[in-house]
């Protein structure tokens, strides 16, 4: 009753049109699945929502028309700074929308997002009490026999989006959205429900699985206030092309103008990349600079770390051709590569892709 109570609250029913059809399974996959207690979600709906939003952030908002159901992007500054990394999915039932942030940025971002209504028919709210995130990645190998599940069909705005959604779905009740990550398969899913919903009831084949950081670290993917710092890199440097968050053909949206000129030149000397330290490094290993052998500048700086793996802004040319990288201050050896999903035009040539 209280889920259902809540449920209400949000202003929305059951996912109904995201069921496809209804099959038995004698046997399905497990699941890992892993709450996301450090994201937030703002809703923002009304008849207004879509044109408001596409001129905001820098993915486009058409692709829900084309039936996404999770899109990446991000919301800039007028210089072409990151403001939010967001993920935003569209509930089935009613069109609106959730933004999922940082939870120690919703605040702002819902303060943003007023100011920019103006007097627009937009309803902004701040839901993160009421909801909840969770991640999931399959674990093969495993078998759960006997279960009566949901299969759900999901479309997305990137080619690791579309297609059926895989997973095994009890019920709807409580679900907000379910979708492939919109930025890569390798992540997984995502799940939002409402804060008194049971994930089992949802997902009984899931269990409860590892912090999923160390995946995203070896992925080279960033996210959240902490590995996307405010106000202080531009979308390209976090690989937002690259990962299905920047649309380059739609019309004008905040900070656009430095966003295509630089991707247009193609000068992006540095990039988020995957690293790997010798011996796990610690949290003080963050913000340490990654040098090359001998005397000269960093290569690059770490922005998070979970035992042996982290990621970092490095100067991809440079680090790539250095014989050895060091962290400074500690001396542990660092490596890193071309992650495998970066696409193949950003190898060809890396001195004319990293300037």
């Amino acid at each position: 009753m209280l889920a259902r109570s809540c449920w209400r609250h949000l202003g929305g029913r059951p996912v109904s049109s995201a069921v496809r059809s209804v099959r038995q399974l004698s046997a399905g996959p497990t699941h890992w699945m892993y709450p996301l207690t450090g994201r937030g979600l703002v809703r923002v709906r009304g008849p207004q929502a879509v044109p408001f939003l596409q001129g905001l952030v820098t993915n486009d908002m058409r692709h829900f028309e084309d039936g996404a159901r999770a899109m990446y992007a991000m919301m800039l500054n007028n210089k072409g700074r990151v403001l939010f990394d967001l993920l935003i999915h569209q509930h089935d039932d009613d069109g609106s929308f959730f933004l999922e942030v940082d939870r120690s940025m919703t605040s702002k971002l819902q303060s943003m997002l007023k100011i920019y209504r103006v007097r627009r028919a937009i309803e902004i709210d701040d839901v993160t009490e009421q909801t909840a995130v969770f991640v999931v990645q399959e674990a093969a190998g495993a078998d759960d026999g006997g279960l009566s599940a949901v299969q759900c069909t999901e479309h997305g705005a990137s080619p690791h989006a579309t297609g059926p959604l895989g997973l095994p779905l009890q019920s709807a009740q409580g679900l907000i959205s379910a979708s492939r990550d919109p930025r890569l398969a390798a992540l997984g899913w995502r799940l939002l429900l409402d804060a008194f919903t049971l994930p089992r009831d949802v997902l009984p084949t899931a269990r409860t699985g590892p912090d999923p950081r160390p995946l995203r670290y070896r992925l080279g993917v960033a996210e959240g206030a902490d590995e996307v710092p405010y106000a202080a890199c531009t979308p390209l440097e976090y690989n937002a092309d690259y990962l299905h968050g920047v649309s380059f053909h739609k019309g004008c949206y905040v900070g656009q103008e430095l966003t295509a000129r630089t991707h247009h030149t193609g000068v992006i000397r540095k990039r988020v990349m995957p690293l790997h330290f010798s011996r796990p490094p610690g949290d003080a290993a963050v913000g340490a600079a990654v040098r090359g052998a001998g005397a000269g500048r960093p290569l690059g700086r770490v922005l998070a770390v979970s035992g042996p793996d982290g990621i970092g802004l490095m100067r991809v040319a440079e680090c790539l051709a250095a014989p050895e990288l060091t962290l400074e201050g500690d001396g542990c050896v660092v490596t890193t590569h071309r992650p495998d999903w970066w696409p193949q035009e950003a190898a060809k040539d890396p001195q004319n892709r990293t300037g």
